[in-house]
């Protein structure tokens, strides 16, 4: 009873993404999303993590919906983007470094994760702050347009508690 009580918001969280993934709401697949989340959240508690899963991804839930919001709304403008590239086959793949101000891990891998889900844009490596990115660019582009990874770093800055 006592994870219930501790984790009740991301059990309740883990659950509408388990009640999304079955397509249906109906009580069994919630009382099974409430389980496996609650089993999962004491699992990765317990031999998982050194810090208690509470503490160690504490996070706004302002700046997480924020977070969505803005990755959903980058997603489609980057998919018109790649595909207007695309189809007028005026593109080079090129690899670009680029140094996040990040000072928080799980910022950052949030930060890499996004630029992945936008297309194309991939992460192909990440080293501490460093982030190696793939993506498909204009020929005459030599750098590439770094304001909308400033743009989530200033979202993903304050996500933590």
């Amino acid at each position: 009873m006592n994870v219930f009580k501790r984790y009740w918001m991301l059990i309740l969280v883990f659950t509408i993404m388990w009640v999304i993934l079955n397509e249906k709401a109906d009580a069994g697949v919630m009382l099974s999303g409430v389980v496996f989340s609650a089993i999962a959240l004491f699992l990765t508690d317990f031999f998982l993590l050194e810090k208690h899963y509470a503490d160690e991804y504490s996070l706004k839930p302002f700046i997480l919906v924020k977070y969505l919001f803005f990755l959903i709304f980058q997603i489609y403008k980057s998919g018109l983007s790649a595909i207007k590239i695309v189809l007028h086959r005026k593109y080079e793949v090129h690899i670009f470094d680029f140094e996040s101000d990040l000072d928080d891990d799980l910022a950052v891998c949030l930060l890499a994760n996004s630029i992945t889900l936008t297309p194309g844009t991939v992460t192909a490596n990440k080293k501490d702050k460093r982030l190696k990115i793939l993506a498909f660019v204009a020929p005459e582009m030599e750098k590439m347009d770094v304001s909308v990874f400033q743009e989530f770093e200033k979202i993903l800055r304050g996500l933590r508690r």
